[in-house]
């Protein structure tokens, strides 16, 4: 029997998946950091937990020590709470299948099942986001665009695996309104 779901926005640079995120913990008024077997998490609710710090500019779990860290805190959370739902993104995980399949291999036995949200975005949006973003301060086009190559293979991987739950083309969505992403798919528990 599913007690809940792992939730996983993923993308590429400027993708929105930190926007996504962010925008899903406005909807609980009461959401806080805590640490949890040694992480930060955002608490929104006794059922809803999200991986990472979410009241800086930067979000998420790239701030985690790695992908170790990101299992042992789902897994500190699972044990300890029993939640609906764990979101967690990052940008280095984004071009990890193997992390999605680890994670559902593993808490699938404990009720809790992996999918992921693909953000996609043009490569050309992409760009234009991050000139925004950057204010014209130069950066490696070369390394964007390799890293936008290895989130859809990663996504095409995961897709294939039956663990992605949507592809959404996150240039449709306004920032106000990516928040509206993740209920979309996985509604808030009550």
């Amino acid at each position: 029997m599913m007690k809940g779901i792992i939730i996983n926005p993923r993308g590429c640079n400027a993708s929105g998946k930190t926007t996504a995120t962010r925008e899903y913990i406005k909807k609980f008024p009461e959401a806080h950091l805590e640490q949890i077997n040694g992480a930060w998490v955002t608490k929104c609710s006794d059922k809803v937990y999200v991986l990472g710090r979410y009241d800086k500019k930067n979000g998420g779990c790239d701030g985690y020590s790695g992908r170790d860290q990101v299992i042992q805190t789902i897994k500190a959370i699972i044990d300890g709470y029993s939640p609906s739902v764990i979101v967690y993104e990052g940008m280095l995980y984004s071009t990890s299948a193997k992390l999605a399949k680890d994670i559902d291999r593993m808490f699938r036995p404990k009720g809790y099942e992996y999918q992921g949200i693909y953000l996609y975005r043009k490569f050309s949006s992409i760009i234009r986001l991050l000139e925004a973003r950057n204010g014209g301060a130069d950066y490696n086009i070369a390394s964007i665009y390799n890293t936008y190559r290895a989130n859809e293979n990663a996504f095409k991987a995961i897709e294939k695996a039956g663990l992605c739950i949507a592809k959404v083309d996150a240039d449709w969505y306004p920032i106000e309104q990516m928040g509206e992403i993740i209920p979309l798919f996985i509604p808030l528990p009550d």
